[in-house]
């Protein structure tokens, strides 16, 4: 039986379904009374986006071409949220050097970076979901490498991407000087970034570091509760 006179889109496997937080499968039918079973992946001009169940063929059909219930579940799943992505790239430039100046120490290393992250929406249809991006640059004390040292953390406001859209968030300049050879050991040395993007109530949506996996941390939320010049235990606990 020839299914609804849609315009198929991209054939299979074109696109895996995990890529996208499409919604449960549900009952789409023409206002013409045919149907067929399919995910709603995404809207935008008055166009819906359905993943056919089974063959996971990809359709664009007008909203308007089908019945009033298909569209009242359409409603309802973009009201709470459906048609927002919450995935996004997301690129961190620590803007490393490090070097002895002549206002350390002969034997002193000089650490400064200058961070730039970028985040992109990836999905060419759908709007990103808002939030926070707090970024967190640890470093290793070099008197005890089992803590971590926090060089800075710093959350900034993140507006909802367009399509294909991104933004930039420039980091605070971070200098700092250490010494882990001779007598007088002191500082932290850079070991890398964690970076979160969450709600306002801290919860996670996305999550990235360069830091070794040693001093990650599955409990993201303590990631954000770091303070910027403070001492932590290898279980991120404060010890100053």
């Amino acid at each position: 039986m020839k299914m609804l006179q849609l315009s198929l889109r991209v054939a299979l496997g074109l696109f895996s379904a995990s890529a996208f937080a499409d919604s449960e499968p549900m009952t789409i039918t023409s206002s013409a009374g045919k149907s067929m079973t399919g995910r709603l992946r995404s809207m935008a001009d008055g166009k819906v986006t359905v993943i056919r169940e089974g063959d996971k063929k990809v359709f664009d059909m007008a909203v308007d071409s089908l019945d009033e219930k298909t569209q009242a579940a359409i409603k309802d799943w973009d009201a709470k949220g459906g048609n927002i992505s919450t995935k996004f790239d997301v690129q961190v430039d620590a803007g490393r050097t490090r070097k002895t100046t002549g206002s350390d120490d002969f034997d002193d290393q000089r650490v400064t970076l200058e961070p730039k992250i970028t985040v992109k929406n990836p999905d060419v249809h759908r709007k990103t979901i808002g939030g926070k991006v707090t970024a967190v640059f640890l470093g290793k004390p070099v008197e005890n490498a089992s803590n971590v040292y926090v060089f800075k953390t710093q959350t900034f406001d993140l507006a909802s991407l367009e399509p294909i859209g991104s933004t930039e968030f420039k980091v605070a300049k971070i200098s700092q000087a250490y010494d882990r050879r001779g007598y007088a050991k002191f500082g932290a040395r850079y070991i890398g970034y964690a970076l979160v993007i969450h709600n306002a109530d801290g919860s996670e949506i996305y999550y990235a570091q360069s830091i070794p996996s040693n001093f990650a941390n599955s409990n993201k939320q303590q990631l954000l509760s770091l303070k910027t010049e403070k001492l932590y235990n290898k279980n991120l606990e404060p010890l100053e």
